[in-house]
């Protein structure tokens, strides 16, 4: 993956956080006198680029300005329009872009399918069960009597992500996951997840479909209270580096190489190539034989967005 540093771009960033904010930031950073434009919902970032008449999720809208204003590449962050199929309709456009395919994305936005492709890789991964009913969830919750992260199989958010102490709030918490479903066009699958203590590490590598590059790593707080307690977030404070990332330290000299298996593995097992910023996010707790990992495949982490804040440097081309 190598690339030729170039002069000023014009660039569309897809998104309306700051992560968006932090991307737009690092790319004039990169590319002084570059022209960014950024969809709507996000004021903040309004003072690095310029507000396009656009939402994030219009994907028709956003095809058609690009049309006309042909930036040199448009850059995905969130995970929704990716689902969609952006990326699908602005290369069959003839407008470059960065980010999944929606066929690729779908390893990110559905839960299953990415600890599939991880564990087909050989990447060490928590124990992971789909069930299509609450009740059947619930019955492997009674049959197994312990808890269970909650969480659906597909984009609604980390705040529908439930960590569980107990059976009971596990057993709780697919009600209430249920009842939410209740009435959706498009029901999401009830997934399990085993419960795994310990400072996570979230890795990021550029991939261009066949190869990955570590850019570094970045974590931040998914948690609301201090402690690891209170309900899930969308995620706080991100920062880079993390402290436990160092040059000798058994993860920074494994991680990477581990986390580069399921791009490979689904690229060339699949004929998918995924070409986008992925993550690594390991669990890591005191034994070694009990690192985890999870898969991530959007370009929208605001772990991203840090870990390129903090050094990386843009070589688009």
């Amino acid at each position: 993956m190598t690339g030729t540093a170039l002069g000023p771009r014009r660039v569309l960033i897809v998104g309306d956080r700051g992560r968006e904010h932090a991307l737009a930031w690092r790319t004039l950073a990169d590319r002084p006198g570059s022209t960014v434009w950024a969809t709507r919902g996000c004021d903040g970032i309004q003072t690095l680029a310029i507000q396009a008449p656009i939402d994030r999720d219009d994907l028709d809208a956003i095809v058609a300005w690009c049309a006309q204003e042909r930036p040199d590449l448009v850059v995905v962050g969130p995970l929704t329009p990716l689902r969609l199929g952006l990326v699908d309709q602005l290369t069959a456009a003839g407008i470059p872009a960065f980010g999944p395919t929606r066929a690729a994305s779908r390893i990110e936005w559905s839960k299953q399918s990415g600890m599939e492709v991880a564990a087909a890789a050989g990447v060490p991964i928590p124990g992971t069960w789909s069930f299509a009913t609450a009740d059947a969830a619930a019955a492997h919750v009674r049959s197994t009597g312990r808890p269970f992260v909650v969480k659906p199989d597909t984009d609604r958010g980390a705040m529908h992500v439930v960590v569980c102490e107990s059976t009971e709030e596990t057993l709780a918490a697919i009600a209430a996951f249920g009842e939410r479903e209740q009435g959706r066009a498009d029901p999401a699958t009830f997934v399990l997840q085993e419960v795994l203590r310990g400072p996570e590490i979230p890795y990021h590598l550029p991939c261009d479909g066949t190869s990955a590059r570590f850019l570094g790593a970045a974590r931040d707080a998914k948690r609301l209270l201090d402690g690891d307690r209170g309900p899930n977030t969308d995620g706080m404070g991100a920062f880079s580096p993390v402290p436990e990332v160092t040059p000798a330290g058994w993860i920074a000299s494994r991680g990477p190489t581990r986390r580069e298996r399921p791009c490979a593995w689904s690229s060339r097992r699949t004929a998918i190539p995924i070409r986008a910023a992925t993550a690594a996010a390991w669990r890591c707790s005191a034994w070694k034989t009990r690192n985890r990992g999870s898969c991530s495949f959007t370009l929208g982490h605001r772990e991203s967005a840090a870990a390129g804040g903090c050094g990386a440097h843009a070589s688009w081309t």
